[in-house]
């Protein structure tokens, strides 16, 4: 249970903001293409299968998948099945977004790949999204503030503001010296 405090999404009372989930297990329906996934979302917030179709097709070929949409999860790699994942979240057209550790099982290149996009949306729809991962560079390169947590019991040790200015890139961003000054300090805090 909670010990303290609130959490606010829409301050207009109206129905509560959707809300993208991205868990550390990509969560897909075994019985459901990954298209048809992708597709699940879109329909569940209220649009007909035209429409469906046609944003789930765009973000599976924006995500490098365009040639697995008629796979099942079984059939797909750890990476594929996480931005499969990641495409749901987004066809959903979130208000906000909760993402636990979702470019984990990325490979290096796809998860360069996957940050920029994902960056871009943000950026381009400044949605608020709460992002958990254990990598230091990520944080630094896809946050505007960081939240470190003690091991356990989890209990907030620090907080740190992400100078790098936006638009920005989520790999090129790591040889600024602001990049590797906060990572430092985010280190060392975690030492």
């Amino acid at each position: 249970m909670p010990s303290r405090g609130s959490v606010s999404v829409s301050r207009a009372e109206q129905a509560a903001p959707r809300i993208g989930f991205v868990f550390q297990s990509d969560a897909l329906l075994p019985w459901r293409t990954a298209v048809e996934n992708v597709e699940l979302a879109v329909r569940l917030a209220g649009e007909d299968g035209t429409v469906a179709r046609e944003r789930a097709a765009r973000l599976m070929a924006e995500l490098g998948l365009a040639d697995s949409c008629d796979k099942y999860p079984a059939q797909l790699s750890g990476g594929m099945r996480k931005r499969v994942s990641l495409a749901r979240a987004l066809a959903y057209e979130p208000a906000a977004f909760l993402m636990d550790e979702p470019f984990a099982a990325l490979d290096a290149h796809t998860r360069i790949h996957v940050g920029n996009f994902f960056l871009r949306i943000v950026e381009r729809s400044r949605h608020t999204v709460v992002f958990v991962t254990h990598d230091i560079d990520e944080a630094v390169a896809l946050g505007d503030r960081i939240l470190v947590m003690s091991r356990g019991p989890g209990t907030l040790v620090g907080s740190f503001e992400v100078p790098l200015p936006r638009p920005r890139d989520y790999y090129e961003s790591r040889f600024s010296d602001a990049f590797r000054d906060l990572q430092k300090r985010v280190w060392d805090l975690l030492g």
